[in-house]
């Protein structure tokens, strides 16, 4: 009986270090995510804003071909859905690492 409840004593202190490194990858690839989120938000951010920017000065602009405009319309339209939802995933992702400031 000594030899079984040392035996069990072993499988459950084996299984308890299992437990942790799981416990520790999962936290890493976590905090791995969390990261990659934020970064790839941010590159995706910068260019966007400078097609943006972009369509704002040909908004503006009063030699900009009439035909045109409702193209730029589009554009315009698409890139600030597309800079909102990037947002929205950066916001996601500074709530997941516990960094959102309430």
């Amino acid at each position: 009986m000594k030899k079984y409840r040392e035996h069990l004593e072993e499988m459950i202190g084996e299984r308890t270090v299992e437990l942790v490194v799981a416990k520790e990858q999962a936290e890493a690839a976590d905090r791995a995510k969390s990261e990659f989120l934020a970064h790839m938000s941010h590159e995706l951010r910068t260019p966007l804003a400078s097609i943006l920017g972009v369509c704002e000065l040909l908004e503006r602009d009063p030699d900009f071909p009439q035909k045109h405009r409702k193209f730029l319309e589009i554009l315009g339209g698409s890139g600030r859905q597309l800079f909102e939802l990037i947002d929205d995933v950066l916001e996601l992702s500074k709530i997941d690492s516990g960094q959102w400031g309430w």
